[in-house]
C-alpha cells in the first residue's frame, strides 16, 4: 500500500485537512465532505489520496480582476 492509499481514521483525516473532528462528522452526515470508506457498522476511514483530490476540488482560483 502506498502512502497515498493509506487509510486514516477520522481524527487523523480531520487533522490533515485542518478542520475539527465534529466538522468532518457533520460533512459525512450531510454528504458534502471528502469520500470515505465504511468498514463495518461504525468504523470509518479516509484514503489520503481521496482527501488530496477533495481538497483540490475545493480550491478557488481568484481572477485577475480584469
Amino acid at each position: 500500500m502506498s502512502a497515498d492509499d493509506r487509510l486514516l481514521p477520522p481524527r487523523e483525516a480531520a487533522e490533515y485537512l485542518g478542520v475539527g473532528l465534529i466538522a468532518l462528522r457533520d460533512w459525512r452526515y450531510r454528504r458534502i465532505g471528502p469520500p470515505y470508506i465504511r468498514l463495518g457498522h461504525r468504523t470509518v476511514r479516509y484514503r489520503k489520496s481521496d482527501l488530496d483530490a477533495w481538497l483540490e476540488r475545493q480550491r478557488v482560483v481568484m481572477g485577475s480582476g480584469e
